[in-house]
């Protein structure tokens, strides 16, 4: 404590205010960079949240696009079919089918009855579980057994020879063909 106090005698008093003042300075900076930078807990919730509602649409958005795309392409080299535009809607999202751990609990019990007789009451319990596996990156998945494909409800193509009666067939049918979907979810029509 002395030696502080012959340093300070030495010192101007205005030097020692300075770097008093700087010390403050900087602790307050140290407290409020911890809070002002770093997010708070809802603030994390909200930034992880966003993206998982908005990507199924825009995942499904994707895959109607793409196979418009593709049987554009492909129709668009069929003699007499011409010019050639395709929507596709579809009817539900991609299926997920997860793998579930299943526990079973089973018990029976035998009473006797006042008459003499007896009987027995069985109990069955079950329970289901999602299988989780931790990823390399740190965040837990399920593990997922099956993906289905989004189900298509209906197409419409829009053709240069779409009045052609065996154009249009041969669109229905390997519209048919290609997407599962029943002749008449497709409609083909003669384009202006």
């Amino acid at each position: 404590m002395e030696i502080i106090k012959k340093w300070f005698k030495g010192k101007e008093k205005k030097s020692i205010v300075n770097l008093a003042v700087t010390f403050f300075i900087g602790i307050l900076l140290i407290v409020m960079g911890k809070t002002l930078f770093q997010p708070n807990q809802s603030q994390k919730a909200v930034k992880t949240q966003e993206p998982t509602q908005n990507s199924s649409a825009i995942k499904e958005l994707a895959y109607e696009e793409s196979l418009e795309k593709r049987l554009e392409d492909a129709y668009g080299k069929v003699s007499g079919v011409g010019n050639v535009s395709v929507v596709v809607t579809i009817k539900s999202g991609k299926e997920i089918s997860l793998a579930k751990d299943t526990s079973t609990d089973t018990s029976s019990t035998t009473e006797k009855e006042q008459s003499g007789g007896t009987r027995e009451i069985k109990t069955s319990k079950n329970e289901y579980k999602t299988i989780i596996l931790s990823g390399k990156d740190g965040y837990d998945q399920p593990l997922i057994l099956k993906e289905s494909e989004p189900q298509i409800e209906g197409v419409l193509i829009i053709a240069e020879g779409g009045e052609d009666v065996f154009v249009k067939q041969a669109l229905i049918h390997s519209t048919e063909a290609l997407l599962n979907v029943e002749p008449h979810k497709i409609q083909v029509l003669k384009m202006k």
